[in-house]
Order: structure tokens, then sequence, then C-alpha cells
């Protein structure tokens, strides 16, 4: 079985206008994505833990698609639906449950942002859907051959990886022959020992007879159009000196450029600035790409979902349309709910008062009177839990002046963050932080918690 699975992707494309004669001459018109039995057999990168983790949502992948039943198949196989869920049953520690007889389906091209309280499970079952965890319990199909893209909350790098490395990661031999490939062009642009030259000239002869074999030159315009919008150019850099923004610009890089057919998003907009949110959007708008994300960032949810799925103590409510519309309709669902619990909570009292009062007659009641007396109990809990999904920004000291900041000034090798920065934060200010990627913010908000010391000034 075909599957090839899009979750690191590694590629070096620093010095790709040295390369674009070859690149176009040769493109070819398609990308074969090898099987999962030829990626195994690719090299093993320094980091065993990130391999392995790819092999096993290969293994979750791989089992949960060969085990569709013949009334799934149909549906799932047909191109119609890329996931179908039934009956998914998750607990946190056995204890508090996250997903509680869940059961949807996702149909190919569908924009499905989750929400729901945090804690609730919404990254459970993001993790469910990625391949990296599994319910206690149910069952659920993937479309045979699909190729899954995840884009974690943190991804996790080595840090002692460069950028290109982190972005070549993969366990797919296409994306591994263009991180061989451009690798040996930047060590013919760097070599300066003739006869070095040659070898390294030899050697990217026969890795471009592999790509030429894998048909892996279209990748090339796709790989070329996503780093340069997400602004990926220092492929040396090392993955541990990256700003929070840019680590998340790699880890977008090495899912997008795989050409996922279903993407599933933690928090994508967490480190972007507006810029990259705005094209990340537009690129997810692709019809043919299936995306299920979790995000706090209500405009992306707006501007991408055409559909929301809601957790709420364990159940799923599925509703047609973007954010916007989910909380109008959010609002008529809890209104109703709310009436049946007032309602169930009055015929509860009743029954609750006769069954204290007539315990020989409750024995003998019927089993269907009895059912309905525990039902009713339930019914009145409906209201319960009834929070917004709305955040909320407490101040925990008191006083109009909160924050003092004054003459602050901090750089790094020669790159200003701050210069003699002055400002009062009060009680009660709510304040965003804006700028591109690597500019400062989240040293800035390092140093507004003290976590940071200043070359010169004072935070009080």
């Amino acid at each position: 079985m075909e599957v090839a699975f899009g979750i690191t992707f590694p590629t070096n494309l620093q010095h790709l206008h040295l390369s674009r004669k070859i690149w176009h001459c040769k493109r070819s018109s398609r990308i074969q994505f090898l099987s999962t039995s030829t990626c195994s057999n690719l090299r093993v990168h320094s980091v065993h833990v990130k391999r392995s983790e790819n092999e096993r949502r290969h293994a979750v992948i791989r089992a949960v698609s060969s085990e569709v039943s013949d009334s799934t198949s149909s549906a799932v196989n047909s191109g119609s639906m890329v996931i179908v869920a039934n009956g998914l049953f998750k607990s946190h520690d056995g204890e508090r449950v996250q997903l509680d007889d869940v059961s949807f389906q996702i149909a190919q091209g569908s924009k499905i942002g989750v929400v729901g309280l945090n804690g609730c499970g919404k990254s459970t079952l993001l993790s469910i859907l990625a391949g990296t965890d599994q319910p206690d319990s149910g069952s659920y199909w993937f479309k045979k051959g699909i190729r899954v893209g995840f884009v974690d909350q943190e991804e996790v790098f080595d840090e002692s990886y460069s950028v290109l490395e982190a972005i070549f990661n993969s366990d797919t031999q296409v994306v591994k022959l263009l991180g061989e490939y451009e690798a040996l062009l930047k060590k013919i642009e760097k070599s300066s020992d003739e006869n070095e030259a040659i070898q390294l000239g030899q050697q990217l002869a026969k890795v471009t007879e592999k790509m030429d074999a894998a048909q892996a030159w279209d990748i090339e315009a796709l790989a070329s159009k996503i780093l340069t919008s997400l602004g990926i150019s220092n492929f040396d850099q090392k993955v541990a000196e990256l700003s929070g923004g840019m680590k998340k610009r790699v880890s977008l890089a090495s899912a997008l450029i795989q050409r996922p057919e279903l993407l599933v998003l933690d928090e994508p907009t967490n480190h972007l600035d507006i810029d990259t949110i705005s094209w990340l959007e537009e690129f997810l708008m692709d019809p043919a790409l299936t995306v299920v994300c979790v995000t706090h960032d209500r405009s992306f949810l707006d501007r991408v979902c055409s559909q929301i799925y809601e957790l709420d103590r364990g159940s799923l409510y599925v509703h047609e349309g973007n954010y916007e519309s989910f909380l109008t309709g959010k609002e008529a669902r809890l209104v109703a709910q709310e009436k049946i619990a007032q309602d169930a909570k009055v015929r509860l009292r009743k029954e609750a008062e006769w069954m204290r009062r007539q315990p020989k007659a409750r024995q003998a009641k019927s089993k269907s009177r009895i059912d309905n007396f525990y039902a009713l109990q339930e019914q009145s809990k409906l209201a319960l839990g009834r929070k917004d999904l709305q955040l909320s920004v407490s101040v925990s000291r008191m006083g109009d002046k909160v924050l003092n900041v004054k003459n602050a000034s901090l750089a790094f090798d020669n790159r200003v963050i701050l210069d003699r920065f002055s400002y009062d934060f009060l009680k009660g200010d709510r304040i965003g932080i804006c700028g591109r990627s690597g500019i400062g913010k989240s040293t800035f908000l390092q140093i507004i918690s003290q976590r940071q010391q200043l070359d010169s000034g004072e935070v009080d």
C-alpha cells in the first residue's frame, strides 16, 4: 500500500538561483511519492527520536487504512471522503473524558476549524488525525495512500540541526534527493579545488539521475514559492538560534513542501506576522487540500474554515459555516439546551420527591420510569459548564501603574531590539505587539516579564 506521510519536509533552496537552469531543464510533469517500504531504507539522521516518530505515524496510517470495512471502503476510497471516524472514545489518564462516542466524516477539500475550551481535547483529536495518538476505543479510517502533513503547536527540532537539515528531515526519497542535490550545489559553490569540484560534479550527476528516475523536478516551483513566501533564506543558521516565528516557518515549510492531501495544523498562526498569516490563508484555500486546524485566531477561522467542529464535554458538534456563523448557531443551541435543562429540573424535583416518599411504590415502578428518572438527571446537567469561547486577560497587580520600563536598551550582535525605550503599563491595558518574525517580539515579552537582562535601563 502506498503511503507518503508529509510531516517534516527539509529542503535547502538557498542557492536556487545558481541551479535554476538545471531545475528547469529537468522538470517533469508530476512527482511520484514512493511507498513506505522504500522510505524505510532512507538514511537515518542523527535524531533517532524524530525518525522513529515518523515511522510510528506511518504505521498508524497503514494500520487504519488497511482495516477499512466493506461498508466504509467505497466512501473512503471513492475520493469523496478522506477520513471516516465512528464512536471514538479517549480519556486523559483514564479519568477526564476528552472524546466520548465521537463520530464524523471529513470530505476531500474540507476546511475545518476545531474549537472548544482549553483542555477539552482539541489537540488530542488532531494527534489522532495525524497518527501520533490513538483513541482508547472506536474506529477510524483514512483514504488509502493519503499523504498527511502535521504542524504541531510547538515543533521539536534537534537544536544542532541547521535550517536546511530541519526542513529536509524527511522519510520520503524525493525530499531526501532534493536535500542531497542542494547540499552538493552548495559545496560546489564553495569549493576552490578543481579536483574536488570534479568529484562533486560527478556526485551531482548521479543524484540528478536519481531525481530524473523519481520525477522529482516538479517540486522545485512549489518549494521555491513556499520558502520565498515564508521568508526562509539563511539555511546555514542553527535551529537553536531561531526565533519562535522562524521555527514556526520552518515547521510549515517542512509540511507544505510535501504537498499533503490532508494538512493538520495545531495553532498555525502562533509567532507568525500578519503578512505570513495572509499568505498562509491564501495557500490553504486550495480546493484539493483538506485542512483540519486548531487556532485561537478568529480572523483565520473566519477566512479559511467553512466548517466548525466544537468539542464540549466529550461531545462533538458540527456546524456548517465559518466561526462567526458558528457563534450564532452555538448561542441558539445553548438557549435550547438551557430550556431542556430547566424543564428537566422541574420534572426531576417532582420525581425525586415522589421516590423519596414512596420507597415501596418506587420498587414497583416500571423499569422505563426509573430509566426516565436517570435520563432527567442527565438532561438537567445540559446547562452546566456553559462558558464563552473567548480569551480573557486579568491583571494581577493592583494600582494604576502595573509596570514601568525606563530607558530600556538591548542589542544582540549589533541587532538593536530596544533603544532607550520607556513606557508605563497601566492597569487594564490591552496591548498587542506586532512586527515581522525575528524582530524581537518574544524578547520584548521576556524583558517586561524580567526574564531577559537589559544592556541598560530599568524594568520595575
